[in-house]
C-alpha cells in the first residue's frame, strides 16, 4: 500500500470530522463564526486531500513511518470524538 494514499486518506478522515462535528453544531443551533470556519477549513482539508491523490506521484511521496502512524491515529482519535460527538447529540 502507498504511503501517500494512507497519509492523504487519514488527512482526509481528519477533515471530514471536523466538518461534521461543526454542522452538528450549526445545527443545534450555534451559528457562530468559528463554527461555520470550522466547516469551511474540514470540507477544505478533505477537498485539499483528495486533489493532492490526484496529482501527486506517490514515488514521490516521501514522508516517514512514524510521521504516517501518528496521522493515522490522530485520524481515528478524531473520527472516534466524531462519533461521540454526534452519539450525544441526538
Amino acid at each position: 500500500m502507498e504511503r501517500l494514499y494512507v497519509y492523504e486518506g487519514a488527512l482526509a478522515a481528519i477533515g471530514l470530522s471536523v466538518a461534521v462535528q461543526a454542522a452538528v453544531s450549526l445545527d443545534g443551533g450555534d451559528p457562530s463564526l468559528g463554527t461555520v470556519l470550522m466547516v469551511v477549513g474540514g470540507i477544505g482539508a478533505l477537498v485539499g486531500a483528495s486533489y493532492d491523490v490526484v496529482r501527486r506521484d506517490p514515488a514521490t511521496f516521501d514522508a516517514s513511518a512514524g510521521a504516517v502512524f501518528a496521522l493515522v491515529l490522530a485520524a481515528a482519535v478524531s473520527l472516534l470524538g466524531a462519533l461521540l460527538n454526534l452519539a450525544l447529540s441526538l
